[in-house]
């Protein structure tokens, strides 16, 4: 079984999804584009590196403060795998 993390936040406001790029780029140093899904108009910016996907677990997850239990959990099982 093949493990391809990866980071994907969506939204159907622009303004908000250039918002989190912006914080998350700066924050990890990356820089991915955000695509608009003209099906069902959203638009997703997308981690797609296993590194980067790390980085970007460990960054929001390191202190253990913010989290959400479902996607936590996925994480520390998917960062064990790699």
């Amino acid at each position: 079984v093949t493990c391809n993390p990866e980071v994907n936040i969506v939204s159907a406001s622009l303004h908000f999804i250039e918002g989190i790029k912006k914080v998350i780029d700066s924050a990890l140093d990356i820089d991915y584009k955000i695509t608009l899904n003209r099906r069902d108009n959203l638009y997703y910016y997308r981690i797609y590196s296993i590194n980067n996907a790390c980085k970007f677990g460990e960054w929001i997850y390191g202190d253990g403060i913010f989290c959400m239990k479902r996607k936590y959990e996925k994480f520390r099982i998917i960062g064990s795998n790699i």
